[in-house]
């Protein structure tokens, strides 16, 4: 597998990367099992694909959560998407998951310093 630098963030991510929406849902959508689901996550990441899309609204953040946890954390990068009313241009959707951590990063079963940045 390629990787690539994602910006200026320092992280290095997949060329090719696993939408975990859409209308399979990681086969959720097309009557494959959770467990099924949890497969399909776990052989993108043996493939080498570290970069996971996912969003509240896919439904699939659970089976994210459940096939990452044994992952170490700096070996994933997850993209998410939220429908957050508080989500502005002054307050940037890492601070909002900073300040509220649940919601997302509670599907996904990550624990994290809910204390903003300075």
């Amino acid at each position: 597998m390629e990787y690539v630098p994602l910006g200026r963030t320092g992280l290095s991510v997949s060329v090719a990367g696993l939408g975990c929406g859409g209308f399979s849902r990681l086969g959720l959508g097309t009557g494959k099992s959770t467990a099924e689901a949890v497969a399909l996550v776990r052989q993108a990441l043996d493939l080498g694909v570290n970069l996971l899309d996912t969003a509240a609204m896919y439904g699939t953040e659970a089976v994210v959560g459940e096939a990452i946890k044994s992952i170490p954390r700096e070996s994933v990068v997850v993209a998410t998407k939220s429908a957050d009313p508080l989500l502005t241009v002054d307050r940037p959707f890492l601070f909002l998951i900073r300040d509220r951590p649940t919601g997302t990063l509670l599907f996904l079963g990550r624990v994290v310093d809910p204390t903003p940045s300075p």
